[in-house]
């Protein structure tokens, strides 16, 4: 499985470390009922906007901040203070194939698509953190990034027990998979 890192909060005035931290800034989600509910749990307000408007967002002063992986900071570092790593959400790039395709291939063509799905899921790993590191260096070392480190990482989990719970009554399919996915954690 890929993946492009953990999202967490940067912001133009604030270092995040707890949720409290979060309390009246308006902060970019992005246009998912999940993304809304966890921000509202965690005391920020919500405010949907596509990628391309969160530099003149947080320029303007329409939101505090924004939330996503280190990556974001090669286009919003210089107006950007505190980038702070609570990691509150990752979500997955896989490959995927539809199984209609794969019953097609021979034993052979299995084997070579499997092969070659390893071998990029380690290359582009390798990519996305030198990716990452080049991204941290700008933004700390040309634009005065601040990175916030020390988050209260139970704090934030806390906060958002009430949308696990929610989920555990509204979609139990769903939530079997989360419970499955912490449990691996």
């Amino acid at each position: 499985m890929l993946d492009s890192g953990a999202r967490s909060f940067y912001t133009k005035a604030t270092a995040i470390r707890t949720p409290a931290d979060l309390k009246g800034l308006k902060i970019r989600t992005m246009d998912s009922q999940m993304a809304i509910d966890m921000m509202n749990c965690l005391g920020g307000s919500a405010t949907v906007m596509g990628y391309s408007d969160i530099y003149t967002g947080m320029q303007q002063g329409v939101i505090d901040g924004a939330e996503n992986n280190v990556t974001a900071l090669r286009d919003h570092g210089d107006v950007t203070k505190y980038y702070c790593f609570d990691e509150h959400t990752r979500i997955p790039d896989m490959v995927v194939i539809a199984s209609s395709v794969w019953n097609k291939f021979s034993d052979e063509q299995k084997s070579i698509v499997s092969e070659c799905a390893a071998t990029a899921t380690e290359e582009y790993k390798d990519a996305w953190k030198k990716f990452e590191d080049e991204v941290l260096d700008k933004a700390v070392n040309q634009n005065g990034v601040e990175l916030i480190k020390d988050v209260d990482i139970a704090a934030f989990q806390a906060a958002v027990q009430p949308i696990y719970d929610n989920l555990k009554t509204s979609n139990p399919t769903t939530y079997a998979v989360v419970e499955e996915i912490r449990a691996m954690a």
